[in-house]
């Protein structure tokens, strides 16, 4: 099943009661013959009564169809999507944290569009 993506401006900059967490780069990688779209970022707890901590991660989008192939009202690119099979998870999971040496990989939907 094919969905769209509205790509994310960047920096994209979320403010929590510990810290932050900020989206810098928007990545594409081959991996087993598929082109894959994710965001890397980090987060930061520095306003929290434990102590300071951060670490890097990857929020993966999907596989793409069609790269930029459109765009909204607001002039933002939209992508063709393929979503990830939860029994792919493991694999991209291990090559991201071993290519992008990140802590965590997150896979999530909730920026499709369907239409």
């Amino acid at each position: 099943m094919e969905r769209r993506f509205i790509h994310l401006n960047l920096p994209q900059r979320i403010e929590t009661i510990s810290g932050f967490f900020e989206l810098v780069e928007e990545k594409i990688v081959e991996i087993n013959g598929k082109t894959l779209l994710y965001y890397k970022g980090f987060g930061t707890a520095d306003n929290s009564c434990c102590g300071f901590f951060g670490c890097g991660y990857a929020l993966v989008i999907g596989f793409l169809k069609k790269y930029k192939a459109l765009k909204n009202n607001e002039g933002l690119p939209i992508s063709i999507i393929s979503p990830i099979k939860e029994d792919q998870h493991m694999q991209i999971e291990k090559f991201l944290k071993k290519y992008e040496q990140v802590w965590q990989v997150v896979f999530f939907d909730g920026f499709y569009k369907k239409r």
